[in-house]
């Protein structure tokens, strides 16, 4: 009879055992079942954001000359060619001599053109020209778009307006503002070209009055007034071909007045500005490093363009030029990778981990928050948790399969969260 119960007790004790360790097997089973989620704490950091860009090397100022008279020319200098100040660039042999008639007629046009360049500049300076009320008009709604988005944070935050609005207000203000500093720009940039008319036709008014005054000769030299580099000579012209009188000879990129090149960057880089520093590299010369100033600002067929200025040794204009222009934001409190950030029909949200005590130990369980997006680039995102009472949580940036708020998940490799395996 001991025998027997005995026996009896093996049995039960081995139908436990066996009940137990099938039970420990299959839950342990079901936990490696369980979608793994690789987990990260938000950290203190900076939103960088970079983009590369490249243009055409050019001259920032060029000296464009014109024959005086009518005849056959002969060319001294070919495109490419660099030529110091003083150098001779043509010679041109007039067929005939030019009627005095004709050079007071030119005379008279010119300073008639110089009075009207003279006045539109004087207005541009002043002020009170329709380029100033424009600009005026936009400053003032730009200031208006400011405070509207300024107030779509605030009904954002509290979750009062979708994340589209909020976005939709920042668009506004960001059109705005490169508007502003595009008509800024051109109003620069005209005065700059009225400026130069004035001095060319004040250039051809003493030319015209010393051909009267001295007789029209039957041939002219034409020399370098500053040192360049031959960039362009007129379609068709070429030694003993005949030539008009103030028909364009050729274009001379002054070297001293330094070069500049226009920059295609994408639509997305809203953090340039005009009077920004950035650095040029030049392969094709084997130079980098080129310091540079951004000096104008335009949206050109959905992608921003940038005029850099620079000086360099060793550039003579045509070359490629390539930037990486990058911006650093103000400290956010919490930085996560882009992959943590989902989206809903109503907003931005993340999913957490949050450890809770189960049957056999430790369980972690997602959990839902919503979020505001402040900053982003490519890799990482600066948001804004609208509710938590946790220092501290534990956010899911990756999964292995398909989660949802509630579910039920297990921490695998790749996480820096050790304390919470």
């Amino acid at each position: 009879m001991d025998a027997y119960k005995k026996l009896i007790l093996k049995i039960s004790a081995i139908f436990v055992g066996v009940l137990l360790f099938l039970t420990l097997f299959s839950h342990t089973i079901y936990t490696f079942n369980l979608p793994g989620v690789v987990v990260e704490y938000p950290r203190e950091g900076a939103i960088i954001r970079t983009a590369t860009g490249r243009g055409i090397v050019d001259f920032v100022a060029k000296d464009v000359y014109y024959a005086d008279i009518a005849g056959k020319i002969e060319l001294l200098v070919t495109e490419g060619e660099i030529v110091n100040a003083g150098n001779i660039l043509y010679n041109i042999s007039a067929d005939d001599k030019l009627d005095a008639d004709m050079l007071r007629l030119w005379l008279e046009r010119a300073r008639e053109d110089k009075v009207y360049a003279q006045t539109g500049l004087q207005e541009l300076r002043v002020g009170g020209a329709e380029y100033d009320k424009e600009i005026e008009k936009t400053r003032l709604l730009l200031q208006t778009a400011q405070k509207d988005v300024e107030d779509a944070i605030a009904l954002y935050a509290v979750g009062a307006i979708p994340k589209k609005d909020l976005d939709d207000k920042q668009a506004v203000f960001n059109n705005l503002q490169l508007q502003y500093q595009q008509q800024s720009q051109k109003k620069q940039n005209d005065v700059q070209e009225l400026e130069k008319k004035v001095r060319d036709l004040q250039y051809q008014i003493e030319e015209y009055e010393l051909q009267l005054n001295e007789g029209v000769k039957g041939k002219i030299t034409a020399m370098a007034q500053q040192s360049g580099v031959i960039r362009e000579i007129g379609a068709n012209i070429e030694t003993g071909a005949y030539i008009n009188q103030n028909e364009q000879v050729m274009k001379i990129g002054v070297s001293e007045k330094n070069f500049k090149a226009n920059i295609l960057l994408p639509a997305n880089v809203d953090y340039l500005k005009l009077g920004d520093d950035v650095t040029l590299s030049i392969r094709s010369r084997n130079i980098y490093n080129i310091p540079g100033v951004i000096k104008r600002l335009i949206m050109e067929e959905g992608r921003l363009q940038a005029e850099v200025r620079f000086a360099a040794e060793g550039v003579s204009g045509g070359e490629t030029a390539e930037i990486m222009v990058h911006d650093t934001s103000e400290l956010y409190k919490a930085i996560i990778p882009l992959s943590a950030v989902r989206t809903d029909a109503n907003r931005e949200y993340i999913l957490y981990a949050e450890r809770v005590k189960g049957s056999f130990g430790y369980e972690y369980h997602t959990k839902r928050l919503d979020i505001w997006v402040q900053a982003q680039n490519n890799y990482t995102a600066a948001i804004w948790l609208f509710s938590t009472s946790e220092e501290k949580i534990a956010v899911i940036v990756n999964s292995d399969k398909p989660i949802f708020e509630g579910d039920r998940v297990r921490i695998v490799g790749g996480s820096d969260l050790v304390e919470i395996r």
